[in-house]
């Protein structure tokens, strides 16, 4: 037999009297046992005990504090309406009252329920902003997809132009010690055949008037050689 504990469920339905009740008021159920974790039993418990008319119920698993491990079922009710009497408005006092006494009501004698006012409701066209949300996820993630590829693909080419650029700078850096050290080899060679106490800078001239000199004594030392002298 079901009835609702502490709460009278005779309707005292008034004519001209308005009961204080809140429309839009959603129910939280800290345990729901697994056997009777089912909607259209909460809507036949709260429709049969003159409560109101039960819009959906969403249930979530209970885990365990001290082991891996499942238990019963909590339960978020959403009302589609609630029905004017008595009966519902002292169930929402006690559901809205923090330090009062727990708001019950008894489904199948002795076992009841114990409901709490859901703090965080979902909103009516809830399936339909989260169906648009998913939606909007999905393209975004494709739009990332695509700039993501591109990107990475632009990367490698730029990869790629700056390994050629460094290819050929290192070319460049050898070609020019190469010639630095082919213009800088006369000086040495000047420097180390003669040697000026008056300055230490010799000039390209002073290069090539040695080697001119060296080759016209080959010469005469080769003339020499064909005339028999010594």
């Amino acid at each position: 037999m079901m009835c609702s504990e502490s709460v009278s469920l005779t309707n005292m339905i008034s004519p001209t009297f308005s009961w204080n009740i809140d429309r839009n008021l959603s129910v939280y159920i800290p345990y729901v046992d697994n056997s009777c974790a089912n909607e259209e039993y909460f809507k036949h418990v709260f429709k049969s005990l003159n409560i109101g008319i039960v819009s959906c119920v969403y249930f979530r698993t209970k885990q365990s504090v001290y082991s891996n491990t499942s238990y019963g079922k909590t339960a978020t009710i959403y009302m589609k309406d609630w029905f004017d009497n008595i009966s519902v408005e002292h169930l929402q006092e006690k559901i809205l009252e923090d330090n009062g006494p727990e708001a019950r009501i008894v489904h199948d004698d002795p076992h009841y329920w114990v409901l709490q006012e859901n703090k965080k409701p979902v909103p009516e066209n809830y399936i339909e902003r989260l169906t648009h949300l998913q939606n909007e996820m999905v393209k975004t993630n494709k739009e990332l997809f695509t700039r993501i590829n591109f990107l990475e693909q632009k990367n490698l080419t730029l990869e790629t132009t700056i390994a050629e650029m460094q290819w050929w700078i290192k070319l460049h850096d050898t070609n020019i010690n190469y010639l630095c050290n082919k213009v800088n080899s006369p000086i040495v060679e000047a420097t180390q055949v003669e040697s000026s106490p008056n300055t230490n800078q010799v000039t390209f001239q002073t290069i090539w008037e040695n080697r001119l000199r060296e080759r016209s004594n080959r010469v005469n030392y080769r003339d020499m050689d064909e005339t028999g002298h010594t």
